[in-house]
């Protein structure tokens, strides 16, 4: 719930033509990431738990936390096939785990 709200609050209306889903919350309950297509594509959105700093954090779908609330990893559909990236949610900094 506590995702949720958040998500609601952050400028973005869970009732508008926009689709935001699956909500996660990183282990030490500060961010949370979710699947939004606010842009026209399936991407990965990261967020403060309280609502701020809200941003794409990258272009794909089911990310999963790392133990360390700083990164998480999540799929990406590129040149045809899925692709395994991580991210550091503080940095920005994108690692292609697989090709």
């Amino acid at each position: 719930m506590r995702a949720l709200c958040a998500i609601a609050g952050s400028g973005y209306s869970l009732s508008a033509r926009v689709s935001n889903a699956h909500p996660s919350v990183s282990p030490d309950g500060t961010r949370i990431v979710f699947d939004s297509d606010r842009t026209g594509n399936g991407d990965v959105y990261g967020m403060n738990a309280d609502g701020s700093d809200d941003r794409m954090l990258g272009e794909g779908t089911i990310q999963r936390w790392f133990p360390d609330s700083r990164r998480m990893a999540y799929m990406a559909h590129i040149d045809g096939g899925w692709q395994i990236h991580v991210v550091d949610v503080v940095s920005g900094e994108v690692t292609v785990l697989t090709r």
